[in-house]
């Protein structure tokens, strides 16, 4: 379980479509944190992995190469903002073997918010919600946002209650 409580939290991926949208995503979360101290939680969901991969790394290997490529994304985008090292808001990252979906619905429980990039861009028509996205609006207990490539916000839905 990823320790969440009362922080934002962001499904990042450095891969694929929806690459520069998540990244735009952490932004717009880190933006929303400089004012409260929020701590950011940069969550890179990858699935279980059994075997090396095509040129020999390991799973262990290949966690380890993920993790630095999302540390090195958070230091460049602290920098870019001008926020000094160890300066709040504090961002963490933490990459999590398993579905981004079920990753981030558990997070909801605790998290203030998740924030999540959509591919493409509202200003040229080509924006797409995926599974997780949709998902999330649907069914996550905290506040959803969700920002597109350009880092414009382009959905959001407030925190659900829970049934009691």
């Amino acid at each position: 379980m990823i320790e969440t409580e009362k922080s934002i939290v962001v499904g990042v991926r450095l891969q694929g479509a929806a690459a520069g949208s998540s990244l735009m995503a952490l932004r717009h979360a880190v933006r929303r944190a400089i004012p409260t101290g929020t701590t950011v939680v940069a969550v890179l969901c990858r699935p279980p992995a059994r075997h090396a991969d095509a040129i020999g790394r390991t799973p262990t290997q290949l966690h380890r190469i993920v993790a630095a490529r999302l540390d090195d994304e958070i230091r460049r985008l602290r920098a870019d903002l001008g926020l000094a090292p160890g300066s709040a808001p504090e961002v963490r990252a933490v990459c999590s073997v398993g579905h981004p979906t079920g990753i981030l619905l558990e997070s909801s429980f605790s998290a203030r918010e998740i924030v999540l990039g959509a591919a493409g861009s509202i200003r040229t028509g080509d924006l797409e919600y995926g599974q997780v996205i949709g998902t999330c609006l649907r069914r996550a207990r905290c506040r959803v946002t969700v920002v597109d490539a350009d880092g414009m916000v382009v959905g959001t839905r407030p925190a659900e209650p829970l049934a009691g």
